[in-house]
């Protein structure tokens, strides 16, 4: 029978049949495919059998078949002679309100017998009974097939396979083997009974009996996974030989039973509940209220059942009412627990069996409480409160104390059980009086059984996360340990937790010992460990010794320190100091100590201090920080390691510790604000490493505010590789009369500041003292626009700064293409608003300092730079009260003995005035800075001048090995009086090339030339006895100019060693140098040893008609040419001379006899 349909109000879409007295109906061997009845009963068949009708369904199959009720089949059964057998049948994607594939109703006696392979796969209803709704007033049904019957992807909203109602003396036995597989109760208000059976009784002579092997295998509901039963008015259902696999439900994983009004259920001989869960409700296996009546477990194994904070009870959850009885016996608890839930962490009592019973005391006896011949094994709950059992009462004391008389639990290979305090976690209760909605601390509950008459406590407590108990008894061993050099550190994890993990506070004091921690959960607020006091009287105290504190660097993206799981909380919170009041409130006290402890892979949110420590000192309170680490440790808005408000007298010692590669806006390790006197050491070789800050202080970040505030680091403290912003080691801000101090060996290396001011320490020092002493400063910068490649120090005019005995090595600004403004002060830079006639040793002194290597953007200020008032009479005041010596390094430990008077210091110590600065902010105009000692020179010209025609500068001073002059022109032409207006002694200047050169021209040499006009040109290396393989001949190129490359007049001296000239321009008619005079009294000098002149013949004609081609000479009076050594003249040419053309006029030619022309 295919696509039958019926509308209306009619039954039985194929077949609708009345049996009588006497009347058989056999359907065999057919098919009824998408027959329906919409809007009745039975979508293929419906029958109503009457007073003896026998009906026989056999061999047939139901597909895709619907209706109200039934949607294959409809059967109304009446009458105890009255038959129906079902026989071999299948039923495949059935659906209808009330049994999806089968509904049968049996009233007064009819009986249902199936038989054979019996099915029902993919079949729904939308109220009960997803595959078949049997309900029996009064009449017996069997289920007795030697094959199975299966309930296969069923679901309906109660009984998602069978739902049966047994009432009036109704009786239903199976002893058929009955699978129900993957079948649901669910509707849309999620609360359906019954995944995969349903299953109510009512009436003193209705039963329910299985006895077939029935299994149940990833069923799901509300209410009962498995099966949900509601028994009440005296009936009974015994269950036998029943598994239960991967079921669950948000109450009862497996079952969930109703048992009211004298019911009685029974669960035996080998049930089996295997991995079934409550889903954040109770019982794992079997939940159970029981009003008044009776559960019977014996012979049962519950193996790996689970239930969910709030729930309780991993296999059983009972709740006895006062006249009911619970009875179990002889079965077994293998790994059951209750489940940790971080979103709801109430309740999760009892990992086996959770009881709540309202038989008070004196009324418990073994006629209604019983538990024997049990085994657990496994079996945990949350926090231990009753990993076997929990019991909820009146009075947990009393309750145990009945247990134990009546021997009313009995656990199988467990001796002592009522006086073995190893137990006291396993059985435990709690007064109903202390559950605080299932959010009592442990201490609310007790061990049922062995309860001193005080709280013991034991010294030392062994704890054992895996194995150890919580009870009253709990911290022994019955295994001693020896000891042993090396140990595992413990970890304590809270990733999970959101409430501080350790609150110290009035007088506790509490130390860590070798532990490893994790941290709290990232987005919680709380600090990991927290001391408070609010009270002068009560000193809390903690101590932290070889600890280890990290994070799963998975829980954060390492470039984005606002990732959601960064922390949102210190590892540390202190709070504390003297009782004073202080707009109303309270500084308290306290006392912190870690020591040997490893911090490690955290990272903080932004908008948080302190990612590890953060700690308000005050009056009386000390933090002790000794031999720790603090590695990669990054985020936190200030002080990625360390936060700390030092205030009144607080006091903090860092010593002997590492901070690593931490990260945060300001202070990269360590970040302080220090009021009233507080003070602060880092000491004990201290180490600070890759350590960075988006803004100031890239290893630590520290301000102070009022007299007596103290900052010190000393005794080999290093802060290496570290970067900020502004100041790549640490940031200084001192105010109203506080005091820094870096001493004793103390070393900043390779510390950078990225486009701002000083690499090693950047400082603002409002009315206060920095104090350096015996500190180095190597390899450490700033990029422009930065100043003070290891320090930049801001003085105001109250201030005090002392810089002595420290080293200052291959510190640099680095140019920066982008903005090119400032770059001042290679090694120092400082900005005094100290003027010059208060300036003295004791506001500015700068002692015993070594200098090497430094250098700043062109050269202003190499070594030291100071903004003042008025650089020369600063550079006065400093070379009068002699505040600034430089060591030697040449000579050492002499200190440089012309520092104030040799130009060869000029570019190293320089300064600029205040207001040519504001009129130029940031200028790299070296004409605009002036040397600091500039009064104070023998000379203006350096003695020897050094020329580079390429890289190097014709400005002011220029001519050191530092910066060149470009020209030969202007490094003669200067005038070598300094400001003194005394001449230098100097009785010749030297002048030398280290390149060739083709920029010179028309340069003059008279008596007015630098002093005195003698003048020395040569070759970078040039000596009388080098050979041409020890120096390069530089080549002064002419060719491009008409003009003389050198006049040489009245008393002027010009000696050309070792060079190489081409020639003027062809077309010009001057010669390459001139000498001449007009007096006799006054006798110009040339000397030109080892020196070549040569022309290129391409840029001439052979048949020169010139005097000379080499040498054109008018010699008079008593003038004189000298030749000496060998003078040859190659491949020149001319009409009259083609070498030399001399005409003598009183004058003469002196050639040495032993030489050759």
């Amino acid at each position: 029978f295919s696509n039958i349909q019926l509308f209306g109000s009619g039954i039985g879409a194929t077949i609708n049949t009345q049996l009588q007295t006497g009347n058989q109906l056999l359907i065999k061997d057919s098919e009824f495919i998408q027959c329906k009845s919409y809007d009745s009963n039975g979508g293929a068949i419906y029958l109503n059998i009457d007073n003896g009708g026998q009906a026989t369904i056999s061999n047939s199959s139901f597909n895709q078949c619907e209706a109200y009720s039934g949607g294959g089949i409809h059967v109304y059964l009446f009458n105890e002679n009255s038959i129906l057998e079902l026989v071999n049948l299948n039923f495949e994607n059935c659906s209808a309100e009330y049994g999806g594939g089968l509904d049968v109703q049996i009233y007064n006696g009819g009986q249902l017998s199936i038989t054979g392979s019996t099915s029902f796969q993919n079949c729904e209803s939308n109220q009960s009974g997803g595959g078949f709704y049997l309900q029996i007033q009064g009449g017996n049904v069997n289920f007795s097939s030697t094959d199975q019957i299966i309930f296969d992807n069923c679901k309906g909203k109660h009984g998602g396979g069978l739902l049966v109602i047994a009432e009036d003396d109704g009786q239903l036995s199976i002893s058929s083997s009955i699978l129900f597989n993957n079948c649901k109760s669910i509707n849309i208000d999620n609360n359906g009974y019954g995944g995969g059976f349903y299953l109510q009784s009512n009436g003193s002579e209705s039963s329910i009996l299985i006895t077939g092997q029935i299994k149940f295998e990833n069923c799901s509901s509300y209410l009962g996974g498995g099966m949900y039963i509601r028994i009440y008015n005296q009936s009974t259902a015994k269950i036998n030989n029943t598994s239960f696999k991967d079921c669950s439900g948000e109450k009862g994983g497996g079952i969930y039973f109703s048992i009211n009004e004298g019911g009685q259920i029974s669960i035996k001989d080998q049930c089996l509940f295997r991995e079934c869960k409550s889903i954040s409700n109770n019982g794992g296996g079997i939940y159970s209220y029981i009003y008044d009546g009776t559960i019977n477990i014996q012979d049962t194994t519950f193996d790996i059942c689970t239930c969910t904070q709030p729930g309780n009870g991993g296999a059983l959850c009972l709740i006895q009412e006062s006249s009911s009885i619970i009875f179990i016996i002889n079965s077994s608890f293998i790994n059951c627990k209750t489940i940790l839930n971080p979103l709801d962490q109430s309740y999760g009592w009892g990992g086996a069996i959770r009881i709540s019973t309202s038989i008070t005391a004196e009324n418990l006896n073994e006629s209604n409480f019983l538990m024997r011949d049990l085994i657990f094994s496994g079996c945990s709950a949350v926090n231990s409160i009753g990993n076997n059992i929990h019991i909820e009462s009146v009075n947990t004391v009393a309750t145990g104390e009945s247990i134990k008389n009546g021997n009313l639990l009995t656990v199988n290979e467990t001796t002592n059980l009522y006086e073995n305090k190893l137990y006291g976690s396993d059985y435990m209760g709690i007064d109903e009086s202390k559950t605080i909605n299932g959010n009592a601390p442990i201490s609310n509950h007790e061990p049922l059984f062995v309860n001193p008459p005080s709280q013991i406590f034991l010294n030392p407590y062994l704890v054992n996360a895996f194995d150890g108990i919580d009870n009253v008894f709990c911290g022994e061993s019955d295994m001693p340990q020896a000891e042993a050099d090396n140990y595992s550190k413990q970890p304590i994890s809270t990733s999970s937790f959101s409430n501080s993990l350790l609150t110290i506070s009035e007088t506790g004091d509490l130390s860590l010992l070798g532990l490893h921690f994790d941290n709290l959960n990232p987005s919680s607020t709380n600090a990991l460990m927290s001391i408070t006091s609010s009270d002068n009287t009560q000193q809390p105290k903690i101590t932290i010794i070889d600890c280890e504190f990290n994070q799963d660097s998975s829980f954060y993206s390492s470039s984005n320190s606002s990732s959601s799981s960064s922390l949102s909380h210190s590892i540390i919170s202190i709070n504390g100091g003297q009782m004073i009041q202080i707009s109303k409130g309270f500084q308290p006290i306290n006392y912190t100590e870690i020591i040997e402890s490893t911090f490690s892979n955290i990272q903080l949110s932004e908008g948080s201090n302190g990612l590890i420590i953060n700690a308000h000192i005050y009056k009386g309170s000390l933090l002790k920080i000794q031999g720790c680490q603090f590695i990669e440790c990054k985020g936190s808005t200030y002080g990625a390691a360390i936060f700390l408000f030092l205030n009144n007298e607080g006091q903090t010692i860092i010593s002997n510790s590492s901070f690593i590669q931490c990260e945060a806006n300001d202070g990269g390790g360590v970040y302080a604000v220090i009021f009233s006197g507080g003070q602060m050491i880092i000491d004990g070789q201290c180490k600070f490493t890759e350590c960075k800050a988006s803004n100031y202080g890239g290893g630590i970040w520290v301000e102070f505010h009022n007299l007596n505030d103290q900052f010190t680091i000393e005794d080999g403290v290093k802060l290496e590789d570290c970067t900020s912003t502004w100041g790549g080691g640490i940031y200084l801000n001192i105010n109203n009369g506080c005091k820094a101090n870096i001493l004793n060996q103390c070393l900043f290396r390779e510390c950078k500041s990225i486009s701002g001011n000083g690499g090693g320490i950047y400082s603002y020092i409002n009315n206060g003292t920095v104090n350096i002493d015996d500190t180095i400063f190597d390899s450490c910068t700033s990029t422009q626009p930065g100043d003070g490649g290891a320090l930049c120090l801001i003085q105001g005019e109250l201030s005090i700064i002392s810089i002595t005995n420290s080293s200052f090595i291959n510190c640099k600004i680095i140019s920066n293409s982008s903005d090119q403004s400032f770059g001042w002060g290679g090694a120092i830079r400082i900005s005094t608003s100290i003027t010059s006639e208060n300036l003295n040793e004791s506001n500015f002194l700068m002692r015993d300092l070594i200098f090497s290597g430094c250098s700043a953007v062109n050269s202003i200020g190499n070594n030291l730079h100071i903004i003042s008032v008025n650089t020369l009479s600063t550079g006065e005041a400093i070379k009068n009260g002699n505040l600034l010596t430089v060591k030697d390094i040449s000579n050492p430990p002499n200190i440089i003995s012309d520092l104030y008077t040799s130009l060869q210091y000029a570019y190293d110590y320089m300064g600029i005035n205040d207001s040519i600065e504001s009129s130029n902010p940031g200028t790299t105009n070296l004409d605009l800075h002036n040397p600091l000692f500039e009064q104070s020179f023998t000379s203006n010209v350096p003695n020897p001048t050094y020329i580079d025609s390429i890289n190097g500068k014709d400005l002011k001073f220029c001519g050191q090995l530092q910066i060149m002059c470009q020209t030969i022109k202007y490094a003669i032409d200067r005038n070598p009086t300094p400001l003194s207006g005394n001449p230098p002694p100097d009785i010749n200047y030297s002048i030398i090339m280290t390149s060739n050169t083709e920029l010179d021209t028309d340069i003059q040499i008279n008596s007015t030339t630098l002093h005195n006009g003698y003048i020395i040109i040569k070759s970078d290396e040039y000596s009388p006895e080098a050979g041409n393989d020890i120096y390069i001949k530089r080549l002064i190129s002419t060719s491009s100019f008409s003009n003389f490359l050198f006049t040489i007049s009245e008393t002027g001296n010009l000696s050309l060693l070792g060079l190489h000239f081409d020639n003027l321009n062809p077309s010009s008619t001057n010669a390459l140098m001139s000498i001449t005079s007009s007096d006799n009294a006054q006798e110009p000098n040339i000397t030109i040893i080892d020196c070549k002149f040569n022309q290129d013949s391409s840029s001439y004609l052979s048949s020169s008609s010139n005097y000379g081609g080499g040498l054109y000479s008018s010699i008079y009076s008593e003038a004189e040419i000298i030749i000496t050594n060998t003078l040859q003249f190659i491949n020149c040419e001319g009409s009259l001379g083609g070498g030399w053309y001399a005409v003598l006029n009183e004058g003469s030619i002196n050639i040495n006899p032993t030489e050759q022309i």
